[in-house]
């Protein structure tokens, strides 16, 4: 479309410049109407030949005149018949004999004819383009044509160019709506990674916490941790505190960290048993106990 609008307003900008150009071009009446002139004024004031051959020139111009009517025949005749007369004279001058009074005849018809032909222009030259409306109007058209033609070519361009940005932020953010659904993917992919990995540890710390609550439930009712294992007794300290938070703070808080055995004897003390108890839960000597708050006792802290 926008090939359109440039081509249009080239074709209408020749248009104008040969309407124009053509204006300006020189009417072959006035050409005839020069010669009629020059023969007139070649015959008063020259030689005969000059006048005679000026005179050809016009006869000439008018054979060859094209005017749309019958008017190059008619003109022609006329300029055949003022050369016989200047033939005339031209043998009465050869004989002596006076040439004036013809002389002057032919003179006056010529001029007489420069008038005519120049009132004949006179229609031709009042109808130019800048003298009449109806050009004028064709004019003003032409120039309305021309703008919007150049109007409409930059609108085009500009909705073109407008296009290509917009295209190419459409391809830019298509791409990195790809990336981020790529990124969105990989996301998902990893956060059902860690959702197994957590779904994994909650088992397995309820089954760890289940462990420590049976070994919990045993020594209330009076059993033993005889022979337990480390992973049992880290349960039993495990469910301890998540079943008593505070209380586990409690114990723990005023010391350093302490030892998994040092721990777990904390929280039976806490569970209202004396040492002769622990000494036969945990199935260790008196001077072990002794031991045990020996050295819970340095990780106070100051």
């Amino acid at each position: 479309m926008c090939n359109y609008g440039r081509i249009g307003g080239r074709g209408i900008l020749l248009c104008l410049a040969v309407l124009l150009s053509s204006c300006g071009a020189p009417s072959e009446r006035q050409v005839v109407a020069d010669n009629y002139e020059k023969a007139a004024s070649l015959i008063s004031e020259s030689d005969d030949d000059g006048a005679d051959s000026v005179l050809m020139l016009s006869v000439r111009d008018l054979a060859q005149s094209n005017l749309g009517n019958s008017q190059p025949d008619r003109d022609f005749r006329k300029a055949m018949a003022f050369y016989k007369k200047l033939t005339a004279i031209q043998a009465l001058s050869a004989r002596g004999l006076s040439t004036d009074t013809l002389r002057a005849s032919l003179v006056s018809q010529l001029r007489a004819e420069r008038r005519e032909s120049f009132q004949s222009l006179k229609p031709t030259t009042e109808s130019m383009w800048f003298h009449h409306p109806a050009y004028l109007l064709m004019l003003i058209v032409l120039v309305v044509f021309i703008l919007f033609f150049l109007f409409y070519q930059h609108r085009e361009e500009a909705f073109s160019s407008e296009r290509v940005r917009n295209r190419q932020h459409q391809d830019v953010l298509s791409q990195e709506i790809g990336q981020l659904q790529t990124a969105v993917r990989a996301n998902e992919d990893e956060i059902a990674k860690l959702n197994r990995r957590i779904r994994h540890l909650q088992e397995i710390r309820n089954e760890h916490l289940g462990i420590g609550r049976q070994v919990f439930d045993r020594v209330r009712e009076g059993g033993t941790m005889k022979n337990i294992s480390v992973a049992d007794e880290q349960a039993f300290v495990d469910y301890y505190a998540m079943a008593n938070p505070q209380e586990y703070a409690r114990l723990t808080s005023p010391y350093h960290p302490l030892s998994l055995r040092h721990t777990t004897y904390l929280i039976l003390t806490a569970m209202d048993f004396s040492d002769a108890d622990i000494q036969r839960i945990l199935f260790v000597k008196n001077s072990t106990i002794r031991n045990y708050r020996l050295r819970i006792s340095r990780k106070q802290k100051s």
